[in-house]
């Protein structure tokens, strides 16, 4: 059974949690990581749960009082944790999609990871639904009909990024920026927008599809 801690956000009280491969996210009182520190953390238990846990069919994520999210590949029974999300690995729909349209699953994820974290009723606060994010008019462009589906959602999002691939050339960094910020946005910047958020948002997914990547290979 696969346990993974994220406890970026609070001190850890529970001493006696054993996460996996031997890896442990621990902040003590006297003992804080810096921010960068705790973020690479975070993504690697993501990435070390999916890795070693690829034929998952669901990822269960529980939460204590403090904010600490403990994440597993079956129920759990820890004092102190409730159950607040239980979603499908997805691996079903993302594989042979990303066939079907010549992308690579690892940025697929990559994508499906910074827009929802794999949560497929996420749903932002300008109207993007799903695990992919879709807005309603880029979903039935790309002939969803229901962008709460995580087929329909990993379809639609799949074949606009193939959409995006052809017309920037296979340059990721325009693909992701128009992603985020929309194709009129990198049209009237010549480039990557100068918003902080799609910039972040850019380098987040790269980052994400290179350890997405490495963690296929391994």
């Amino acid at each position: 059974m696969l346990v993974q801690h994220d406890n970026a956000n609070t001190q850890n009280t529970n001493r006696h949690l054993k996460p996996i491969c031997g890896y442990r996210l621990n902040k003590r009182v006297g003992h804080l990581f810096s921010r960068q520190s705790l973020i690479i953390s975070v993504f690697y238990a993501f990435f070390t749960l999916f890795s070693h846990s690829a034929q998952a069919a669901e990822i269960y994520i529980y939460e204590n009082q403090y904010g600490e999210k403990l994440f597993a590949d079956r129920p759990l029974h820890k004092t102190g944790y409730r159950l607040v999300r239980r979603q499908g690995s997805n691996d079903a729909s993302t594989q042979p999609t990303a066939h079907s349209y010549h992308l690579d699953p690892a940025l697929i994820k990559a994508v499906i990871h910074a827009e929802s974290a794999f949560d497929p009723n996420a749903t932002s606060r300008v109207g993007a639904q799903g695990l992919m994010q879709l807005m309603p008019a880029t979903a039935r462009s790309h002939g969803v009909t229901n962008s709460y589906n995580p087929e329909q959602n990993i379809m639609g999002g799949s074949k606009y990024l193939r959409y995006l691939m052809d017309k920037y050339d296979g340059n990721l960094s325009m693909v992701l920026a128009a992603y985020n910020a929309g194709e009129g946005r990198v049209r009237q910047y010549n480039g990557i927008p100068p918003f902080k958020e799609t910039q972040n948002y850019v380098k987040k997914v790269i980052r994400l599809h290179q350890k997405y990547t490495e963690a296929h290979d391994a």
